[in-house]
């Protein structure tokens, strides 16, 4: 007497449960109490590995709204860090860092290594791009020898990184006040950041 035979695998991977059902019509298996085997596997991998912000890997430098710009007289400061409403860059590794460093690329508007916010609005498309020049420093003194120019490097701290202990990578920034545009708009840049581990 043949029967159709139902074969189950199931994996477990990590937090993903795949359940896979094949149906054959090969000579079945011999049941006569009602019970037929099945082999389960366990499976998990662990790496070594570093996240940014959970994976989402995003920042944020707000520089804030500037009124009266053509009268202003100092620099303008902002960060990543929260104190400066900015979104901060937690850093979290499985295993100890020795010598962490941090490069940030050229942004969309850099120029011969300066970075410039571009206005974006419409004026902006019929009339011609304007810009503003910014800096972005690893320390908050924004010393000259910390300056992120495009695609250096900058050490984390004094480079160490503890396993398990999220860490917080302040991006410190500034306008210098000859550079704070006077044309209202909003003026924006992008750049892409790399851990070098």
């Amino acid at each position: 007497m043949k029967r159709n035979e139902c074969r189950v695998s199931i994996f477990a991977i990590g937090a993903a449960t795949m359940l896979a059902v094949t149906g054959t019509n090969a000579s079945a298996q011999q049941v006569f109490n009602g019970e037929v085997g099945v082999d389960i596997t366990a499976k998990v991998s662990v790496r070594e590995g570093c996240t940014i912000n959970g994976g989402s890997g995003q920042g944020l430098i707000d520089f804030g709204i500037i009124y009266n710009a053509d009268t202003l007289s100092s620099d303008i400061d902002a960060s990543t860090g929260i104190e400066f409403g900015g979104t901060p860059i937690i850093l979290t590794c499985n295993f100890d860092l020795t010598n962490a460093s941090f490069s940030i690329g050229p942004g969309e508007s850099d120029l011969a290594g300066v970075r410039r916010l571009r206005k974006v609005d419409e004026v902006s498309a019929r009339f011609g791009n304007l810009f503003s020049d910014y800096h972005l420093y690893a320390d908050a003194g924004r010393t000259a020898s910390s300056e992120f120019t495009p695609d250096t490097r900058q050490l984390i701290g004094n480079g160490f990184v503890p396993a398990g202990t999220p860490t917080e990578i302040v991006i410190y920034g500034r306008i210098f006040d000859q550079d704070v545009p006077e044309i209202v708009g909003d003026y924006v840049d992008v750049m892409h950041a790399v851990l070098v581990l």
